[in-house]
């Protein structure tokens, strides 16, 4: 199921649409209401503002940040930031002076030592482990030759996965 939230419209032509396209459930909802029985959060807007409240966020669930990297702007929380047990992002020097929802934070709120880089979590080199109830955020700022590197690794995994359900 899928959960949409437009706050600057009706989102039911996009869930429409979802439906149509992909063959899953979408409904149009409150932000809030959105995040409360999600296991995967995705926003993708340049609000000035949090999206939704970081304590209604469930554990387990995994938070991918993307639309916002201007100072002035957030999609989440100091609460989130908080609660989450890892940060990932691209590069750490360039998001930390760059994305409102590190700078904007509340210096309690963003321990630096959970933010961690995209690359190094991938490589298994972080010494982070998930468990199971871990809120995790991933909080993009589009360095694009690391948007270029996750596409490679997704197009080889997909066309291995492919090659495997040919067989």
């Amino acid at each position: 199921k899928v959960n949409v939230v437009e706050p600057m419209g009706d989102a039911t032509s996009f869930c429409t649409w979802l439906c149509d396209t992909f063959n899953v459930t979408a409904d149009a909802m409150t932000g809030e209401e959105a995040v409360t029985d999600a296991d995967i959060i995705i926003t993708v807007t340049r609000s000035k503002t949090a999206l939704f409240d970081g304590n209604a966020v469930r554990l387990g669930t995994f938070v991918a940040a993307i639309g916002s990297s201007k100072p002035d702007a957030r999609e989440v929380d100091d609460k989130l930031l908080a609660r989450s047990a890892c940060i990932a992002v691209e590069w750490a020097p360039q998001t930390l002076i760059e994305t409102g929802d590190f700078m904007l934070a509340a210096p309690e709120a963003l321990d630096r030592r959970k933010v961690v880089e995209l690359g190094a979590l991938l490589a298994g080199t972080t010494g982070y482990v998930r468990k199971a109830d871990d809120v995790t955020l991933y909080k993009s700022v589009g360095i694009g030759v690391e948007d270029v590197a996750l596409a490679g690794l997704v197009w080889k995994r997909v066309s291995a996965a492919n090659q495997y359900m040919d067989a």
